[in-house]
């Protein structure tokens, strides 16, 4: 079982905008002062370009699929929320938060992983939102892939225990916390706090509520990874939504956007590079409107390749 992958799935944005259904609870959105509509969508397609080259260019496969103009999907660049490939050749779909957002699973991306790589078997667990029950998937569940456990920061969005019924289906491991942010509201995602690779995590250790702190630091000194901290000023900046990917090279690197990069002190990256040289792209619009960043737009492929 490897951490990372070599072959990620991005979505081209049709209709890229500020959803008001999921700024309910996403205290990174803010809406644009003086973009029109127009602009704002081709500012996004202008950064999702951005961020592709810049992985394909260090020879990361980067499978692209189309957004379908209709019906309109404000954050159908986020793809990660609903579908997650594992091996050996399974996907799983999850139920989602924001109505609009449920519409991404008609995006054509499951038929085009198929004709390409080998699934095996689907689980299907959106039928928890007639019960208003959500998991947003690798954004709801941050998971160390080789030691199989999945940590779980407890919202709106992301159900412990439908994160328990996954790991059981998966044989993971659960480590469920909750999170806010310096103003005391729960932190929508998993992955803004906390990013996992091979042998270093990314974390805002101070975001985690105290009295749950301390299991969450003790799954990680029992993984042995190390663990670069990072303040909230720090996280509001998308430093932990960061994603290990592999290289044409074979070599770990981070994804991440310039804006996170920056973020980081001079040791923290000289810290994080040891192991996995770092990749950046300005997707600033697409932080700002939609709350999330790189991590977000970009989803791993662990199916094996059809020959």
């Amino acid at each position: 079982m490897k951490q990372s992958s070599n072959v990620v799935l991005m979505v081209r944005p049709a209709h890229f905008a500020y959803n008001e259904e999921t700024a309910e609870n996403n205290a990174f959105m803010r809406p644009a002062a003086v973009l029109t509509a127009t602009e704002i969508v081709a500012r996004a397609r202008e950064e999702f370009e951005r961020l592709v080259s810049t992985l394909r260019n260090a020879g990361v496969q980067v499978v692209v699929v189309d957004d379908t103009p209709d019906p309109i999907k404000p954050d159908a660049v986020f793809p990660n929320n609903w579908f997650s490939t594992h091996a050996p050749g399974i996907v799983v779909t999850y139920p989602m938060y924001a109505p609009t957002r449920r519409a991404e699973r008609k995006i054509p991306v499951l038929p085009q992983l198929d004709e390409a790589f080998s699934i095996h078997r689907t689980i299907a667990l959106e039928y928890a939102e007639e019960d208003g029950q959500y998991l947003e998937g690798t954004g709801a569940m941050v998971l160390d892939r080789v030691n199989r456990i999945c940590y779980l920061c407890i919202s709106e969005r992301s159900h412990p225990d439908l994160a328990q019924r996954w790991c059981d289906l998966l044989d993971y491991s659960l480590v469920a916390f909750e999170a806010n942010d310096e103003n005391g509201l729960p932190i929508y995602h998993t992955n803004v706090l906390l990013a996992i690779g091979t042998s270093q995590a990314i974390l805002c250790s101070e975001s985690i509520a105290p009295s749950h702190r301390a299991r969450v630091q003790e799954a990680f000194a029992k993984t042995g990874h190390t663990v670069i901290d990072i303040s909230f000023a720090q996280m509001n900046k998308y430093a932990g939504n960061a994603l290990e990917v592999v290289d044409g090279s074979g070599q770990r690197r981070w994804a991440m956007s310039t804006q996170a990069y920056q973020a980081f002190t001079v040791e923290q990256r000289q810290l994080l590079e040891i192991d996995s040289p770092i990749l950046h792209a300005d997707i600033t619009a697409i932080e700002q409107l939609g709350g999330g960043s790189a991590r977000c737009m970009i989803a791993e492929v662990f199916l094996t390749p059809k020959t």
